[in-house]
């Protein structure tokens, strides 16, 4: 687990906005990471309170008791294709049934392949497919209730 004091380590990966990482644990949010041979290799959030944006669908969904969302997950470069996303995934999902949560959401862009197959042989199953229209750097929603997600 990355302790706030910690945070700058995640720019080592890629662009990452500290003030918005500072806010996340203040919310409660945890983050995952895996380092290899001293250098940090991957880290993913979790959220279990709140209301969780899914900005490319263009939606906001309440967290409810029991679920967490896992998100905003990297890999570095250097550290692909060597199943740490998958690991990482089986041990947060691990972790937080072990502390009596019931519900993992996860999300990934269609362009991700690589971070779907992933998500798959790690033991979650597609739920639904949400879709938004991008312009720019705005998103608009395509008619889905979000308040269908337990």
């Amino acid at each position: 687990m990355l302790a706030a004091e910690g945070m700058g380590q995640l720019t080592d990966i890629g662009p990452f906005d500290l003030g918005e990482g500072r806010e996340r644990v203040r919310r409660g949010d945890r983050c995952y990471c895996l380092w290899l041979d001293g250098r940090l290799a991957h880290y993913c959030w979790v959220q279990q309170t709140g209301s969780h944006p899914i900005e490319p669908a263009a939606v906001s969904v309440s967290v409810r008791p029991g679920v967490f969302w896992l998100y905003n997950a990297r890999t570095a470069e250097w550290a692909r294709r060597r199943g740490i996303f998958r690991a990482t995934l089986e041990r947060i999902v691990t972790d937080y049934f072990a502390a009596g949560y019931h519900t993992a959401w996860i999300y990934v862009v269609r362009e991700n392949v690589a971070s779907q197959k992933a998500v798959l042989r790690s033991g979650f199953e597609l739920d639904r497919v949400l879709s938004a229209l991008r312009m720019g750097t705005h998103y608009f929603r395509c008619p889905i209730r979000a308040s269908s997600f337990p």
